[in-house]
């Protein structure tokens, strides 16, 4: 018997919030939607925390889920029952979230009702006019041993310097900032519930920061239990803690292709000169893959041409993990993969296992970096899109 575990008013809780709780939490069954401005509800099926299909009157798939995000009136009801929907979407979470939002303030989306959302974009770096604006899962208190303020404007941490404490905003954002050589890029700002620092702090101790954190407005950050964190890391595998590892690595490269290609740095046809391709972009691709030799691009077809999104190498890993759907391979992009590369296939059924018996902490920040992952993803393409031409 199935009953509503997750009710309210939408204009107290929208539906990006509404999408990332039920996310963190990994539940599974069918958030509905109502609103008296409207005509049908909308359904949207959740499998383990991840979108998989929707439906608004005889409209289907992510097509249904975009109109929601302008329901800023009515009321919304989750309950957890097991469904048979068939899966048609991939992207993730994020991805959704942001590409919602930018149709709304597009105009694309249709505001419905008299409220409206929070702007996700804020304008505030004339290099990267829209600058998204992502919130993290709730905040797990039980790894917090400190507090920390911090002014506006402060460097809460600086791009190439060395650290391993990990903060969880509490209160306020930070924007996220790479130096260019042309001066600094604001690439997300990041709001309650995201974490500052990477994995690999837990395992480096000489950590080497990938970008500076600048607070906005008064700051209040948590410290985390760094130590308990290291305790954790230690006694899970070999094989998924270099996964975690692998995952710093890809945020760092796209992170760092974001940059490149608003620098207009590096061509597609460089990065695949020697490569063939592994897997096409909306392929049946249900592995993943270490790589123990060799080299892969992940590329990604859009509209307006190819986007290179990140170079791998020994180490690293690509292909389809189902309780990580990081929005790329191979449903969002193609592998194109070096003649010598050799590779080892993952155990995808004990990984999920290692991932299910995380504390709720380690997986909101393995969460956190598949959220940043998809974010930076999107950031890159939006850069190609401007500057191209």
């Amino acid at each position: 018997m199935s009953k509503a575990n997750l009710a309210g008013n939408l204009a107290f809780l929208g539906l990006p919030e509404i999408i990332q709780l039920l996310g963190s939490s990994g539940a599974s069954g069918v958030l509905r939607l109502k609103s008296k401005y409207s005509g049908p509800p909308g359904d949207i099926y959740f499998e383990k925390g991840h979108i998989v299909s929707a439906d608004l009157g005889n409209i289907t798939g992510a097509d249904a889920v975009y109109p929601l995000f302008g329901w800023t009136e009515g009321e919304f009801n989750f309950t957890q029952q097991a469904h048979k929907k068939r899966r048609t979407i991939h992207a993730n979470q994020m991805e959704l979230i942001l590409d919602g939002l930018r149709m709304l303030d597009e105009g694309t989306v249709k505001k419905v009702g008299g409220i409206t959302f929070d702007e996700i974009y804020s304008g505030t770096s004339p290099a990267a006019k829209g600058i998204p604006f992502i919130k993290g899962p709730l905040i797990d208190y039980g790894h917090v041993v400190d507090m920390e303020s911090f002014v506006h404007g402060h460097n809460i941490v600086k791009e190439s310097q060395f650290g391993n404490w990990i903060w969880v905003i509490i209160k306020g954002a930070v924007d996220i900032v790479k130096d260019t050589g042309r001066g600094p890029l604001t690439l997300v700002r990041i709001g309650e519930g995201s974490f500052i620092g990477s994995m690999a702090s837990l395992l480096f101790p000489t950590n080497i920061r990938s970008a500076t954190a600048v607070a906005v407005g008064r700051v209040q950050l948590g410290i985390l239990d760094s130590q308990r964190l290291s305790g954790e890391f230690s006694h899970l595998s070999i094989e998924f803690r270099n996964l975690l590892i692998s995952l710093d690595k890809r945020l760092r490269e796209t992170s760092n292709k974001a940059v490149d290609t608003y620098l207009r740095k590096g061509t597609i046809k460089e990065a695949i000169a020697d490569k063939r391709p592994f897997a096409r972009q909306g392929g049946k691709l249900k592995d993943a893959f270490f790589i123990n030799n060799g080299r892969a691009s992940i590329i990604r077809k859009t509209d307006i041409g190819d986007v290179l999104l990140a170079d791998l190498s020994k180490g690293d890993f690509f292909g389809y993990l189902p309780f990580l759907s990081p929005a790329q391979e191979p449903h969002s992009a193609s592998v194109f993969a070096s003649r010598d590369m050799e590779v080892t296939k993952m155990d995808i059924t004990k990984f999920q296992k290692e991932h299910d018996n995380l504390s709720v902490t380690m997986r909101n920040i393995l969460e956190n970096v598949i959220t940043s992952i998809a974010v930076s993803t999107k950031v890159t393409c939006e850069f190609f899109r401007r500057y191209s031409a």
